[in-house]
């Protein structure tokens, strides 16, 4: 008898606890969610437009919902940083296409410390959810060698037309970020350029000028004429003193 009231007290006790772990997880499935909806690294600005107005269209459709904007860059919290030129651009594309300011909060992530060197998250948030946080950054590294990134091969600031949010940039201001983080490391400017062209001085010289507004000591960095391309571009890339340079 004793024994029969033992086995069934336990059988309702475990009953108990799985149905206390139904009603959890039922629980869990319907609290609200923030969603991710895009994920723009190193992006072109058509890009960066299209996904910022899909994302103004969620905040019109639906008037319950918040909108969060998460930015990282090289340089993070610094003025002329990469993080800040974005976060000052989406906020102005977001004024100008009448996205409700109200609803939407813009936040600096700060630094980046690996490639890709730029992320611009963008999440909708429906009442009740947790407001999304930017990501703890890995710790930077000290011994980087290799490629940083590359970009188009303008000879001025009238070759660059950007008229939205944009990552353009993003790689020399990491290039800038590793050289001074590697003070025993030297800097790589390699320029391509279409066949026949006799320009890359001129898209060299404009470059190393850009370097200069990151602090950049250009007699940390070689320049070298690369290889023929469509379009012009240069290379960025930070090696070891002493390591040999893959062939361009």
């Amino acid at each position: 008898m004793k024994l029969r009231f033992g086995l069934g007290l336990l059988l309702m006790v475990l009953i108990g606890i799985h149905g206390l772990a139904d009603s959890t997880a039922q629980a869990r499935q319907s609290q609200p969610v923030a969603k991710k909806v895009a994920d723009l690294q190193d992006k072109d600005y058509e890009w960066y437009s299209a996904m910022l107005d899909n994302f103004r269209d969620y905040l019109k459709q639906d008037k319950s919902l918040h909108g969060v904007v998460i930015v990282y860059g090289p340089e993070g919290n610094l003025s002329r940083g990469t993080a800040y030129r974005i976060l000052r651009d989406v906020t102005y594309y977001l004024k100008a296409t009448a996205t409700p300011s109200d609803r939407v909060t813009i936040v600096n992530g700060g630094a980046t410390t690996h490639a890709p060197w730029t992320t611009t998250e963008l999440w909708i948030v429906p009442p009740g959810a947790k407001t999304p946080e930017p990501n703890r950054q890995p710790e930077p590294e000290t011994k980087f060698s290799g490629q940083v990134g590359t970009m188009f091969g303008a000879q001025s600031d009238y070759d660059i037309e950007i008229d939205s949010p944009s990552s353009y940039g993003a790689p020399m201001a990491a290039f800038a970020q590793i050289l001074h983080r590697q003070p025993g490391s030297v800097g790589y400017l390699i320029v391509h350029q279409e066949d026949g062209s006799s320009h890359w001085r001129l898209i060299a010289k404009y470059n190393r000028k850009k370097m200069k507004l990151y602090g950049l000591d250009t007699a940390r960095v070689t320049t070298i004429h690369g290889k023929s391309a469509d379009q012009p571009y240069i290379e960025l890339s930070v090696l070891s003193k002493g390591e040999r340079l893959p062939s361009t």
